[in-house]
């Protein structure tokens, strides 16, 4: 109404509006929709430019607009429209430098972010070569832009140890754990110790080496997972689901190293936070069960096996129908354990079970004499 239909100024709350349903909702076909109707609005009716500081309003409010069309696209899996959306970015940005009007500041900050939304493009295509060569151009502009010490470099440092993850065999493992250094020492200058980004830089430091496969890697894993735990004990509190959850890779952890009984301790004690966090009637609850069995199994004491199996498989039918692929393949152990003469003299059945055991009932009933009429 004060502008007019046609003017930039109504194009740039179109890409206003296309980011924030994109960065703040994750509403990517909005964002896509805004950004279109934004486009229209300057490439359909040129305004008529008469300055060098008009220009470059017209071309940063089409890079924004390009840029957001090419993050929304590749969430919506369009990559090859998501790939040229973005190289067009990257043309108005070109142009954008040649201004004098425009600041060096200004246009590395727009460099950089076309260059994290292409790297994040070539991940989800899985072109891990390309993602891989435009996460480090990221990491230089990024160095050179804020600093080596940036926390704005640390969710790039996550993203690119993820990338190199993601490579399966032909992972390089070292990398990605260079990477994750990287972010959890400036996470921890920048920083005090019981912060939750400390705390997630710690966890995926843990769990790149676990992934190594190396004998020796794994006490390094043990130590930044206590130091994941003793944040997160301090920040959410026993009951938490991301708690609860590192309690979990701690014990996977301590069984893959033969440290059963620490393992079954922390197990056990994770059992009131998911009763909490999730409910005492919960997979999360019946998976617990579920490993702890199968740690008891592994050290031969099948009676505390089978108890916990039990418990397991009553939740399972609760949760997801004695029908389920879970319930049925814990029935399935259960009956397999309970076949040992040792075992099935310690458990009294169920009523279902008895009724299981009992012979098939015979309708016909035989008789002695012949039935005579009175």
């Amino acid at each position: 109404m004060v502008y007019g239909a046609e003017d930039w100024r109504l194009a740039q709350c179109y890409a206003d509006l296309a980011e924030a349903y994109l960065n703040h909702k994750s509403y990517a076909a909005q964002a896509d929709y805004h950004a279109d109707n934004g486009k229209a609005i300057l490439l359909n009716t040129p305004p008529t430019i008469t300055t060098e500081t008009e220009k470059a309003n017209v071309y940063t409010v089409l890079f924004r607009l390009y840029y957001t069309k090419g993050r929304a696209l590749t969430s919506l899996k369009k990559f090859p429209e998501a790939e040229q959306i973005l190289s067009k970015a990257d043309k108005f940005l070109a142009d954008l430098f040649k201004m004098s009007c425009v600041t060096q500041d200004e246009c590395d900050e727009m460099e950089i972010d076309v260059s994290h939304a292409k790297a994040r493009l070539y991940c989800k295509q899985k072109k891990q070569a390309l993602a891989s060569s435009q996460y480090d151009k990221l990491l230089d502009q990024m160095q050179a832009h804020y600093g080596k010490d940036s926390m704005e470099l640390v969710p790039v440092y996550q993203e690119n140890g993820q990338l190199e993850q993601s490579k399966g065999r032909h992972a390089n493992h070292d990398k990605a754990i260079e990477m994750y250094l990287q972010a959890h020492s400036i996470a921890g200058a920048n920083y005090h110790d019981d912060n939750l980004v400390t705390m997630d830089t710690a966890l995926s430091l843990a769990r790149a080496y676990s992934q190594t496969g190396r004998e020796e890697a794994e006490g390094v894993a043990e130590k930044y997972l206590n130091e994941c735990l003793a944040i997160c004990q301090t920040c959410h509190g026993s009951n938490h689901k991301k708690t609860v959850e590192v309690m979990d890779e701690l014990a996977r952890l301590l069984i893959r190293v033969d440290r059963q009984e620490e393992a079954l301790s922390i197990l056990r004690s994770s059992l009131p936070g998911k009763c909490e966090a999730y409910g005492d009637y919960s997979e999360q609850v019946s998976d617990t069960y579920k490993l702890i069995a199968s740690v008891h199994l592994s050290g031969g004491s099948s009676e505390k096996a089978v108890r916990a199996y039990q418990k397991c498989h009553n939740i399972e039918c609760l949760v997801l129908g004695k029908n389920s692929k879970k319930a049925k393949d814990s029935e399935r152990t259960i009956e397999i354990l309970m076949a040992s003469p040792g075992l099935s003299n310690k458990f009294s059945l169920s009523k279902t079970e008895e009724l299981k055991k009992r012979p098939k009932f015979n309708s016909i009933v035989s008789r002695s004499k012949p039935m005579t009429g009175t």
